[in-house]
């Protein structure tokens, strides 16, 4: 079983953004939140395929949910989207993962914060390491 979290937390850390993003985390981080931040979180990890005992390939699902405020001129959602492009591209050429739902969803505990939330699949070949659609 292996998990892409902290790679691609680092591959988005190194994408260029149209905002200064604040921060680019793991969703269980314990860190307060910043605006604008993506936050990202497996949400699934499952044996797809073993051959002799050893799993072979990974059923793989990533959250990636995005977070902003409004700043001036522009509204938060939009800043969501703009950011949501960049992660996009980095997701389905970098792992060629498939991007399943595009949910904009309200922030329950502010009222003032956009929310973007992507969501993808994919199949790692644990042995070779390589992911498929």
């Amino acid at each position: 079983m292996k998990s892409l979290v902290d790679e691609i937390v680092t591959g988005l850390q190194g994408e260029t953004f149209s905002v200064t993003i604040k921060s680019i985390r793991s969703a269980y981080s314990k860190l307060a939140p910043e605006y604008p931040m993506i936050a990202v979180s497996e949400i699934e990890n499952s044996n797809r395929t073993s051959i002799l005992g050893k799993e072979r390939f990974s059923d793989l699902g990533y959250q990636i949910d995005i977070f902003s405020k409004d700043i001036y001129p522009t509204a938060g959602a939009d800043i969501c989207s703009d950011i949501g492009s960049v992660v996009d591209n980095y997701l389905q050429s970098t792992y060629g993962f498939t991007r399943v739902t595009t949910i904009r969803l309200p922030d329950i505990s502010d009222s003032t914060v956009s929310r973007l939330s992507l969501r993808y699949t994919g199949i790692l070949d644990v042995v070779n390491d390589i992911t498929y659609r």
